[in-house]
């Protein structure tokens, strides 16, 4: 690769101020109290009630909240959401600066790759504004921790607890953490089965949990088609 300093930093930091000054204009906004189906059903799992399907099997935020909050606090989830865009802008850049170091980037141009993904994070619009405007939405939680875990499993650390967390935020990562296997096999036996045995523990707590009122949005086989 070329290194054209100029226009890569010019690049990075145009990106990050955007992204940066879309950030500060949207955490300035007003929160919904409710969120569809969506929001409605994180809020009842909140306070103890149960969800209506699909959403009732994404215990993990609702219970941060009811743990933080003591209930269905619109300002918990808040919390929660904003935190978890700024986990998941610094885990995404931590990986960009992995990937283009794996692609043959020099080390600044890896640095200038790292601040250009995770300033995308912020400034798209399911990321900073959904996370004010709807924050009882449960994308920001489940894609920061499972960030978090890609993060672990790209350097040759992935952590169990992790891929549990992410799989209880959201059962997809159910199937990231299968599609991973072989990679996490080539760390090891144990870590392989320790993840197999993690995703099958949140895949029975997710399918154990009891549904609310409602029809099922997309019901499991579709999730996995």
């Amino acid at each position: 690769m070329t290194d054209r300093p100029d226009r890569l930093a010019a690049l990075a930091v145009a990106v990050a101020a955007v992204s940066l000054a879309g950030a500060m204009r949207a955490l300035r906004g007003e929160s919904a109290p409710t969120g569809f189906g969506d929001g409605a059903a994180y809020r009842a799992m909140a306070r103890g009630e149960p969800g209506a399907p699909p959403f009732h099997r994404r215990l993990l935020m609702p219970a941060v909240v009811r743990a933080g909050w003591g209930g269905d606090a619109l300002a918990g989830f808040r919390t929660v959401s904003v935190a978890s865009v700024a986990v998941a802008a610094v885990a995404t850049g931590l990986l960009g600066a992995r990937v283009a170091t794996c692609c043959g980037a020099s080390a600044r141009q890896a640095r200038l790759a790292g601040l250009v993904s995770g300033a995308l994070v912020p400034a798209m619009p399911h990321s900073t504004r959904m996370a004010v405007q709807i924050p009882t939405f449960n994308d920001q939680f489940a894609g920061a921790l499972g960030s978090l875990w890609l993060l672990g499993v790209s350097a040759g650390r992935p952590r169990v607890g992790l891929a549990l967390a992410a799989a209880l935020a959201r059962e997809q990562w159910v199937l990231v953490v299968g599609a991973l296997l072989p990679m996490l096999r080539a760390r090891g036996r144990r870590c392989a089965l320790a993840h197999l045995a993690a995703a099958a523990a949140a895949g029975g707590v997710v399918l154990a949990q009891p549904a609310g009122p409602g029809s099922e949005v997309y019901p499991p086989r579709v999730a996995l088609r």
